[in-house]
């Protein structure tokens, strides 16, 4: 009887080791396929880049100075052509020491050809021209520009927002992502 006992004693030590070596092996897939999307996404960003020759060719509408043609949450993607820039074009700009880019409608073009081309901005919601955020310049110049908006998602961007400005959501989402990817074949 002694034997027999030691036969099944045996017999689950080997299927606990089985079963522990499929859990990791399970585990592992999950960690390459969460790796395979991220390569994804981060290989069709690169794409992105390179066609639109553009460092950030999607960019998020953060407030509501572009009203009501453009809200808060919008994706907007870029484009960087050598193109004379038009009144009404939508760009993109970034002055040195701010964080954050600024998106905003042409409403004047100065230009004695491409290289010289100088522009006021304003946002379709606000009273005054964007001079005041230039830090002293009067117009532009097309060193400060990150792109030209060619289209747009509405609402698409939303998400990048909550996860900005809410720590909470932010780790709520990770957390659920985590469990999900655990729970789901």
């Amino acid at each position: 009887m002694g034997s027999m006992v030691d036969k099944l004693v045996e017999y689950g030590r080997d299927v606990r080791k089985s079963v522990s070596k499929l859990c990791s092996r399970y585990y592992l897939l999950q960690a390459i396929q969460v790796a395979q999307v991220l390569a994804t996404a981060l290989i069709f960003y690169r794409v992105c880049m390179f066609v639109a020759d553009n460092e950030s060719p999607v960019v998020v509408i953060l407030s509501g100075s572009m009203l009501p043609g453009m809200r808060r949450g919008d994706i907007m993607f870029l484009w960087n052509s050598n193109a004379p820039l038009r009144t009404g074009d939508i760009v993109v700009y970034e002055i040195p020491g701010r964080e954050v880019p600024i998106i905003h409608r042409v409403i004047r073009v100065h230009a004695r050809g491409i290289e010289s081309e100088q522009i006021m901005t304003k946002g379709d919601n606000n009273f005054v021209d964007d001079a005041p955020l230039y830090d002293g310049r009067d117009l532009l110049s097309r060193d400060f520009l990150v792109g030209r908006a060619v289209g747009s998602i509405p609402y698409a961007g939303y998400l990048t927002i909550l996860l900005n400005e809410s720590g909470v959501v932010k780790y709520a989402i990770v957390g659920a992502l985590v469990l999900l990817s655990f729970f789901l074949d």
